[in-house]
């Protein structure tokens, strides 16, 4: 009671390819390759937005296409998932998240 939570199943996704598995954003488009996933994020103005990502192992470089965006990134080991926070735009920012 009074607590929200969504719970999603990891199992389905590929343990050896990245990929944004909630966001409070609408995610345009994303591609891994390489131990790189980049992907595009769009949202209401004035907004906060989480992005939970997983990836294969641990983020070495996380950069957002808009230099002065603060970013906020939290690694959760234990579920092998990366956290962004960062504020929403209507104007699309891409990431790039590298392993390697």
């Amino acid at each position: 009671p009074g607590k929200r939570v969504l719970l999603k199943d990891l199992s389905g996704y590929s343990r050896s390819k990245g990929a944004v598995v909630a966001s409070s954003s609408k995610i345009l488009y994303q591609v891994y390759a390489s131990g790189t996933l980049s992907f595009t994020s769009e949202g209401p103005d004035k907004t906060t937005c989480r992005t939970r990502i997983y990836m294969p192992s641990a983020p070495r470089l996380v950069i957002c296409s808009n230099n002065a965006v603060e970013v906020t990134k939290e690694w959760d080991a234990k579920s092998g998932t990366l956290l962004l926070t960062y504020p929403n735009s209507p104007r699309p920012y891409t990431f790039t998240v590298r392993t390697k």
